[in-house]
């Protein structure tokens, strides 16, 4: 499932990045499509792990994995509510 979602967002990313023409626009799509994709990884991350033995089944260190992606390409404050979406998530799985 993940995988066919990162291919369906990759696609439309391309294809949107091709109809616009703006070097700002295309930025501002790159990182609009970014922050989506960290957000509803996370959300499948904790759905997988609720059904997967919840808080203590070892691939929850996958969402420090994103909050370090995330604070390497995000915006401090993207990536603050990010790790606050995440922190939220991780207490619900539990």
């Amino acid at each position: 499932m993940l995988t066919i979602y990162n291919l369906i967002c990759a696609l439309y990313f391309k294809r949107l990045t091709v109809k616009v023409q703006e070097k700002e626009n295309r930025l501002g799509i790159a990182y609009f499509f970014t922050n989506f994709q960290i957000s509803f990884d996370l959300v499948l991350l904790a759905y997988l792990l609720y059904f997967a033995g919840g808080f203590r089944n070892p691939f929850t260190l996958f969402f420090l994995f994103h909050m370090v992606i995330a604070s390497i390409i995000l915006t401090n404050r993207a990536a603050f509510l990010h790790a606050t979406f995440a922190v939220f998530l991780y207490v619900a799985v539990f």
